[in-house]
């Protein structure tokens, strides 16, 4: 099952009325890009709230704590990239880099240098190859099937299995 409306559904459910917020009724869309996004202005927001699509970062295992929020969210990112399959790929013998499509989808939140941006959250090797390579962007193809709340779908600091490695330029 995907998460997006099939034909004659009531829309996107990320437009419905999900709750109330300090008094106020918003949908999913208004909380993320009204509220948060606008509020936090940081990148990183993007591996911590989830839409629960197979391609998203993957759910983290604890709720986010005030106190330790930007550590949290930097782990996220950190966890996402490292997931070859729907963050993060280097494949230098092609000279390309495979991205999420949510760094193509809010290019303008990671600034004017999305691998400049993804560097600082990868290991040194990466971290080499990205800067010593004119490497082409392409973005993985977006799965809407919704994730499976499985262990091995929560958020680890640890590389996950390989499962898919379809990709689309920009």
């Amino acid at each position: 099952t995907d998460i997006k409306p099939k034909d004659g559904g009531s829309g996107p459910v990320w437009d419905m009325v999900a709750g109330v917020v300090a008094g106020e009724s918003l949908s999913l869309n208004q909380v993320e890009h009204e509220k948060i996004r606008l509020t936090w202005n940081e990148p990183a927001i993007h591996a911590s709230i989830v839409c629960a699509s197979a391609s998203c970062p993957n759910l983290r295992q604890e709720a986010f704590v005030g106190s330790k929020v930007r550590f949290q969210m930097d782990e996220q990112m950190k966890s996402w990239l490292a997931n070859p399959t729907k963050g993060l790929k280097v494949d230098t013998a092609n000279a390309e880099v495979v991205l999420s499509r949510i760094f193509l989808w809010f290019d303008k939140d990671f600034g004017s240098d999305r691998l400049e941006y993804v560097s600082r959250y990868v290991d040194p090797k990466l971290q080499e190859a990205i800067s010593n390579n004119k490497l082409k962007i392409r973005f993985f193809n977006y799965d809407w099937q919704l994730t499976r709340a499985s262990p091995s779908s929560l958020s680890t600091s640890k590389q996950e299995k390989a499962s898919s490695s379809s990709v689309e330029t920009s």
